[in-house]
């Protein structure tokens, strides 16, 4: 069960002098959150069809909890403008949380000034000018979401000794835990060409501080892991809507609008690693690496450099130090993390080759993203006496993912023990074969199927996400049926989608990467009459 207590109190002022205007309003906020859960776990059920508890004679665990926090939360603003022309607020708030237990409360602001540039008398003969705004930002936000209710309390659980209750310490806190910070700047433009072109174009960078972040102890202490604030992540990017009126006659109109975004994200701090006392070089999050300039999606893995044309095993890119100057590679000399190995040896002389050995391979960035170039949506509106016809287009390029559901179907498992992709046909089967794809030989190549870029998928993508058309009943029609408007339409939604492989969707996860069996969404259609008496 879910329980959220809201309650907001305000008072507000506004008066016109001459040519201005002012508002200011005072709030205070206040937000109680509850999850109460419950849960029994019983088996060796009376009538196998039963869902009541009763109906089950063995218990084998029952449990129940409440999660609470609260937040509390004063801010006020003030606004004003000149002439319809220049515009300006500013708006200081402060928060306190229950997440965190000693610095409870922070403080956040923001202002923003506008201008309506197209108002003033010099452009007066930009004819082709018909509406000009320039406005810019800055603000400090503050975030709690990635503290959880009692991240800055030890906790400790109950369980039975003897029939006695007895306490265990389970998750330690963070009293020094407190509220994750951006500081944000915008600055950006809005534009009317003429009759033909409307443009919003925005530029920001979000600098994020103090970033809520699991750092890993010395198990001594008798726990692994503690939430602190530590690190800095920027974020920077490109927004832009265009709304393109290619045709406005009084029987057809035609607009084509496309929005997007260009985004880039940079960790320019990394957390201390508390065994040195300094920030760490690298930390590996399952495929992606996080250091310093570079961001939290940048694949860092081995990289798959093909098969053998001799045995056909897959072969991976491996380097190695030089130490015996030989030139060639001698066992031992390999590096298994680049960026580590090259900040403990600056002067290292590090060469290339191949191997087939999985666990020599080197982890290192791979030069590819989760973050895609530009993405965005564009859509073509259409209207010919009657008719209508809106549709709506979803596009990214750039980006890449790892296809988990395509890696599991191209193991080289027992025949029978799983199903496989076409590409399989593909697959090595005797020397001199040139192929991307081993030979299936579970023994000779156990690691065929492991992480590597053989399975970095390209999320480029457009998708056909809607389609409706329409048409409206001329008033002489609805005239003659007592009726005031009348209209028909159909609509159809997720018609098509191009991506790399049939299949494989990138739009189902944030970053792009695709888990085992995420399909894609159902195709629907509809359609209906609307009458208005």
């Amino acid at each position: 069960d879910y329980f959220i207590l809201n309650f907001l109190q305000g008072i507000s002022y506004s008066k016109e002098f001459d040519e201005s205007t002012i508002e200011v309003s005072l709030f205070h906020e206040s937000n109680d959150y509850t999850m109460n859960r419950s849960t029994t776990y019983k088996t060796n059920l009376v009538d196998p069809f039963g869902v009541e508890n009763n109906n089950a004679v063995v218990t084998q665990s029952a449990n129940s909890y409440d999660i609470k926090s609260s937040l509390e939360s004063f801010f006020g603003k003030a606004s004003y403008n000149y002439d319809t022309k220049y515009y300006a607020d500013v708006t200081v708030r402060r928060d306190g949380s229950s997440r965190f237990k000693t610095n409870k409360w922070g403080t956040f602001y923001s202002g923003g000034f506008g201008w309506i540039a197209s108002k003033e008398s010099f452009m007066d003969n930009a004819d082709i000018i018909k509406f000009l705004k320039l406005k810019t930002s800055y603000g400090i936000t503050g975030d709690q979401a990635g503290a959880s209710a009692y991240s800055g309390y030890d906790l400790y659980g109950v369980s039975n000794l003897n029939d006695n209750p007895s306490f265990s310490f389970e998750t330690k806190g963070n009293p020094d835990l407190t509220w994750e910070t951006s500081k944000m700047f915008q600055v950006g433009a809005e534009i009317t060409l003429g009759s033909f072109l409307d443009a919003e174009l925005d530029y920001y960078t979000k600098k994020t501080e103090d970033l809520f972040f699991d750092r890993r102890v010395g198990p001594s202490l008798g726990y692994a892991l503690i939430r602190v604030n530590d690190g800095d992540l920027k974020n920077s990017g490109f927004e832009f809507n265009l709304e393109g009126h290619i045709i406005n006659t009084n029987d057809f109109t035609l607009d084509v609008i496309v929005n997007g975004e260009i985004i880039k994200n940079e960790l320019t701090r990394m957390p201390i690693d508390p065994a040195t006392g300094e920030a760490k070089i690298l930390d590996i999050d399952g495929v992606y690496g996080r250091s310093e300039g570079h961001s939290l999606y940048d694949f860092y893995m081995r990289d798959f450099v093909g098969v053998d044309a001799e045995d056909g095993t897959s072969m991976w890119k491996m380097l190695y130090d030089d130490l015996d100057g030989s030139g060639d590679y001698t066992d031992g000399e390999e590096v298994k993390s680049l960026l580590e190995y090259q900040n403990e040896n600056p002067g290292a002389k590090i060469l290339e080759t191949t191997t087939k050995k999985y666990s020599n391979a080197t982890q290192a960035y791979v030069g590819k993203s989760a973050i895609p170039d530009v993405r965005g949506a564009f859509r073509i509106e259409a209207s010919y006496k009657g008719f209508e016809l809106s549709t709506q287009f979803l596009y990214q390029f750039g980006g890449y993912a790892v296809d988990y559901g395509y890696r599991n179907l191209m193991d080289n498992g027992i025949p029978g023990s799983n199903l496989w992709h076409t590409d399989v046909r593909d697959r090595w089967q005797k020397p001199g074969d040139v192929t991307s794809v081993p030979r299936l030989s579970s023994e000779s190549d156990a690691n065929v199927n492991s992480t590597s870029t053989r399975f970095l998928t390209s999320t480029d993508m457009i998708s056909f996400n809607n389609l409706r058309i329409g048409y409206n009943f001329s008033e002489r029609v609805t005239g003659k049926l007592g009726l005031q408007k009348l209209s028909i339409f159909f609509t159809g939604d997720n018609l098509w989608l191009y991506s790399k492989r049939d299949g494989f969707n990138p739009m189902t996860s944030e970053t792009g990467s695709s888990n085992t069996y995420r399909y894609a969404p159902l195709t629907t259609y509809s359609g209906g009459v609307r009458l208005s008496f």
